[in-house]
């Protein structure tokens, strides 16, 4: 996960980089032949999506060199876990999640059927602990397309599964690529997710046109859907 502002290449490895924000440094994939060290780029997901001019990217670190530190530490304090009296039951699980073991089937029953509004927060604080550890102040920021509600599959935890009644809709190769382009050029987005049910509409050869276009975008793209050894051919 990389953050959705540039950040300066410091080191280039094979097809990998390191870069820095402000003093963190992420390890990123990347897969273009023309960086250089001391580059300014845009990373999601751990790849690198673009190259932005030294100018334009100074302008914008200008900006976000305080408020970066603030956010930072404000993330830090939303993380820390407040201890509430809690059943020990509850504490338990959570202190199972906390060393990553796995919950039984019973234990994920009882934190789905939380409703105290205390043992809740207690809960998301927990959540919350976690990703921090796991991945600091870092976020990836996905604008999502959803084309299509059609599928095939009948999968009971799904709103929009073949049997279950909803109005249907999908949208045009064309449409799919222009929406694509305003979500980069008129807000901005690095990342993008294209999602869909399993609609047998879109073949083979309209799925590779849809990415192909967007990647000229310079943007990362992701398909949710199970067509997914379509989508690499592209990439």
């Amino acid at each position: 996960m990389c953050y959705a502002i540039p950040g300066r290449v410091i080191e280039l490895k094979k097809n990998m980089a390191v870069v820095d924000y402000f003093g963190e440094q992420r390890k990123i994939l990347n897969e273009f032949s023309d960086i250089e060290k001391g580059d300014y780029v845009y990373a999601q997901g751990g790849i690198l999506i673009n190259k932005i001019a030294n100018e334009k990217a100074e302008e914008i670190l200008d900006l976000w060199k305080d408020k970066f530190f603030e956010l930072k530490s404000i993330d830090k304090k939303l993380s820390d876990i407040k201890r509430i009296k809690a059943p020990l039951n509850l504490l338990g699980i959570l202190q199972k999640i906390s060393l990553k073991k796995k919950l039984t089937e019973s234990e994920l029953k009882s934190l789905l059927m939380l409703n105290d509004k205390e043992e809740l927060n207690l809960l998301y604080e927990t959540s919350n602990n976690i990703r921090q550890k796991e991945h600091d102040n870092a976020c990836c920021i996905h604008g999502i397309i959803e084309f299509s509600n059609y599928c095939i599959n009948n999968c009971f935890y799904c709103g929009i599964r073949k049997d279950n009644y909803k109005k249907r809709y999908r949208m045009e190769v064309n449409d799919i690529i222009n929406t694509a382009k305003i979500a980069v050029d008129k807000h901005g987005f690095k990342a993008l997710v294209l999602q869909s049910g399993e609609d047998g509409y879109y073949d083979e050869k309209k799925l590779v046109k849809i990415v192909k276009e967007i990647r000229k975008l310079n943007v990362l793209i992701e398909h949710r859907s199970k067509r997914e050894k379509i989508i690499q051919k592209t990439l």
